[in-house]
């Protein structure tokens, strides 16, 4: 059994994801655990945009900031424009509905803002398009 984990920097660009999913194939005779965590810039906008939201502040160019890099790396990849704005439309719509609860308690909220990030489902289904 083989355990590969990529986020960050590994896939920042649709290049990157390409190379990833081509380390994948490399490897696929064998059994394989694939892990894929944040793309690049992720973890750091959505801890600027969660700030923002707790002490009440604009966020949305910052939230926008992150929607427009996921779209165009999920466009470059996939081609067709109507389903990637879709698809990442609707994830980012879930996003903005965890972001409207009040979490009073800093910590609590962040690590609800974290575990999204890196449980969503829809980020899933994102990456097995790419096999």
């Amino acid at each position: 059994m083989k355990v590969f984990k990529f986020g960050g920097a590994s896939v920042r660009s649709a290049d990157a994801v390409r190379n990833m999913s081509s380390i994948v194939k490399m490897h696929q005779q064998d059994q394989l655990i694939i892990i894929v965590s944040s793309m690049d810039k992720t973890t750091n906008l959505l801890e600027t945009i969660y700030s923002k939201q707790f002490n009440h502040t604009d966020f949305n160019q910052s939230f926008d900031e992150l929607t427009q890099f996921h779209k165009e790396i999920v466009r470059e990849l996939m081609g067709d424009r109507q389903m990637v704005d879709s698809s990442i439309n609707t994830l980012f719509t879930e996003l903005r509905k965890t972001l409207r609860v009040d979490y009073k308690d800093y910590s609590f909220g962040y690590d609800q803002m974290i575990c999204l990030e890196n449980s969503y489902p829809p980020v899933s289904s994102t990456i097995t398009w790419f096999r």
